[in-house]
């Protein structure tokens, strides 16, 4: 039985609810054989009008053309702290820098989302691939499916949280009654399920398959009441999630009308297969007896045959506090749509495709009058019979056999004469650059963004304002694609990582310091509110030469900041010139002390050998490293060292004087 039961009639009933979707599907299905055109003339299986009809594929040509533009590659996801995430961190570690601590969480974070998303997981570039061919070939729209899978195998014990004392504990024995002592406290075990694999998930829905309340008139398909698909699954497998299928319900059934491109060889599905319809919806629109809270959704299940859903129950990825407040989960629709326009009160906008219609069956005209044209203006030839000398010769000219040398009687110009053959009109020719200038414009597509050249000749001044003009529509669009929805799948993808990431597992990061390091996380290491956005150009179409004029220009401004890890920049230069950072970097030596400074001042005097300094001020030059060479008073070189020189007593001077001349004059001096 369902878990919510629903009202009897009226809004949000059974009946209501086979009504409405009923009414999508048929408004679907009125729009099907477009798509259908549109599928095939890009598949290049159109029928042929006549036989003779030559098809111009510009369909896949524009198509092609468009997806990379649009969405090349997955982009680098930049994650910043709400401020309220920032003002809890605070509250909760006080004595340590929450701003350290948030920025971890976010390195950890940006690491866990690009796993995830990568082809190892969810796959979203194939998931991407998918949705554009979607809304730019067949249908203007396309759809994919958020959710989160967890496989289980029985049930393990796991503990509660809640202590209680061991039942299993036996007294000593000789104990006295009131002497025993208590038994020691355990944890309360519980059950839970085994999970043995899980997988978050982003998983296209084709547009013939999609469910969108018919009365919808907005571009933003989250306002919608409800959004839901249509699909098959065995018995089997929904017993294994639990969903009661009533005995009124029938399995098998025809799927041409939930298949853009419907199969050739007819068969049926197996007779266990059954045809399940999923709606999610914003209970306080529906329900508003019930629920207030905006951003609650149900879930409801219906099968093919009967009327009554299988399951009604409030969606499993959102948390609500006591107070009925969301804390925790996703806050939209887990189906997500996206479109390239809108048009006015109506949900299904036309594709790129559908709206090239008219202009390729004219091209289609235009090729196959100029096919029939060459096909009948061949070259034919008048020739005088009576001419020609042998009869054989004669038999095989008139067959169009014979190009060899032909015997002719008289000159051969006067015997054979070519009719003129007729032209194909000149405006013809022009009519078709028309239609084709047409569908450039409607695409928003030049020759030369699809590398061709223009046949008439373009400046440089012209090429970049074509390229301006270009880039000003593309730029929009591939901000709808990138921007907005395909941050809206990762946003969700994150949210539900936060919900159920409760095994630790390990990341590589890199720290503050510019190292690399191996963190555990699980979901309460990224706990909080975030804000997504993409690095600039990292989902477009990589240009290695720009990327090493940027690599150059960053390093040239910022490697003498003092605020710039230097290393890092170091290593983002030489991955932009395609070498191996860990190779060619390496940590700089320190520097060895610096030397005193010495400053020396000499006078002209100072350099005379005659006065007493002289010999200290070119000991002082030669150890500066100064050449200098000690001159002897007399001027003459001598090759023999210096010495410093000797300090000059006047006194004894004085005295050894004295003595001198006490002896000339035949004193005691020396008895």
């Amino acid at each position: 039985m369902p878990e919510i039961q629903l009202p009897g009639s009226g809004v949000g009933s059974a009946q209501w609810w086979k009504t409405q979707l009923d009414w999508s599907a048929e408004n679907r299905k009125d729009l099907l054989p477009t798509w259908r055109y549109a599928m095939n003339a890009y598949r290049d299986e159109l029928e042929k009008t006549r036989p003779e009809a030559i098809r111009v594929n510009i369909e896949f040509e524009k198509t092609e053309q468009k997806k990379p533009l649009l969405f090349y590659r997955l982009p680098k996801i930049k994650l910043k702290p709400h401020p309220r995430t920032l003002r809890e961190a605070l509250q909760q570690t006080p004595e340590a820098d929450p701003r350290v601590v948030l920025r971890k969480a976010v390195a950890i974070f940006e690491e866990v989302l690009a796993y995830h998303i990568g082809p190892k997981r969810a796959n979203l570039k194939a998931a991407m691939d998918e949705v554009l061919m979607d809304v730019l070939c067949p249908a203007g729209i396309g759809f994919v499916k958020i959710g989160y899978a967890a496989y289980e195998d029985g049930k393990i014990p796991v503990p509660t949280g809640r202590m209680q004392p061991d039942p299993t504990y036996q007294p000593p024995p000789g104990s006295v009654l009131g002497l025993v002592p208590r038994a020691p406290l355990v944890p309360v075990m519980g059950q839970a399920p085994n999970v043995v694999a899980e997988r978050y998930f982003a998983a296209r829905i084709s547009p013939a398959k999609a469910l969108i309340p018919t009365d919808f008139d907005a571009s933003d398909y989250n306002e919608a009441d409800w959004l839901g698909d249509d699909f098959w699954m065995t018995g089997e497998e929904a017993k294994t999630r639990n969903w009661s299928i009533p005995s009124e319900a029938r399995p098998g059934g025809e799927d041409d009308d939930f298949r853009i491109v419907p199969l050739k060889r007819k068969g049926h599905r197996s007779a266990d297969q059954f045809h399940f319809r999923e709606v999610f919806c914003w209970a306080s629109r529906i329900y508003p007896d019930r629920e207030v809270n905006p951003e609650k959704i149900y879930r409801l299940l219906f099968v093919e045959g009967s009327v009554d859903p299988i399951l009604i129950e409030p969606f499993r990825h959102q948390r609500f506090d006591a107070r009925r407040r969301l804390v925790a989960g996703l806050r939209r629709l887990p189906i997500r749509a996206l479109t390239l326009r809108y048009v006015s009160d109506y949900c299904y906008p036309p594709s790129d495709c559908r709206v090239t219609k008219q202009q390729g069956d004219e091209l289609s005209e235009f090729r196959t009058q100029m096919i029939i044209h060459r096909r009948k203006a061949v070259p034919m030839r008048t020739m005088d019979i009576h001419g020609l000398i042998d009869e054989n010769v004669k038999a095989l000219v008139k067959k169009g056999e014979y190009y060899e040398i032909i015997p002719t009687d008289g000159p051969g110009d006067k015997i054979f004469n070519e009719i003129a053959r007729p032209t194909y009109p000149r405006e013809n020719y022009t009519g078709n650059d028309y239609v084709m200038n047409d569908v450039n414009r409607m695409w928003g597509l030049g020759m030369n963004q699809s590398s061709t050249r223009e046949s008439a000749g373009t400046t440089a001044t012209e090429i970049a304002t074509i390229r301006q003009a270009t880039e000003s529509r593309t730029g929009s669009e591939r901000g709808k694609v990138v921007d907005e929805f395909l941050i809206s799948i990762i946003e969700d993808i994150g949210t539900l990582i936060q919900l159920y990431a409760d095994r630790e597992d390990f990341v590589e990061i890199v720290g503050e310091d510019g190292t690399r390091s191996i963190e555990s996380w699980n979901r309460d290491t990224i706990k909080g509110e975030f804000l997504y956005s993409v690095v600039p150009n990292s989902a477009a179409l990589p240009d290695a030469a720009a990327d090493r004029d940027l690599a150059l220009n960053r390093y040239n401004l910022l490697a003498n900041d003092p605020f710039t890890n230097r290393e890092q920049l170091v290593r983002d230069t030489y991955e932009a010139f395609e070498a191996d950072p860990d190779r060619l970097v390496r940590v700089p030596e320190p520097p060895p002390p610096e030397k005193p400074r010495v400053t020396l001042s000499i006078k002209g005097d100072d350099l005379n050998p005659m006065v007493p300094q002289y010999q200290n001020v070119v000991n002082m030059l030669i150890a500066s490293g100064v050449p200098a060479t000690l001159q002897p008073p007399s001027g003459e070189p001598t090759g023999e060292p210096t010495e410093p020189a000797k300090v000059v007593d006047r006194e004894r001077l004085r005295m050894a004087e004295a003595d001198e001349a006490d002896q000339r004059a035949g004193g005691l001096v020396g008895v």
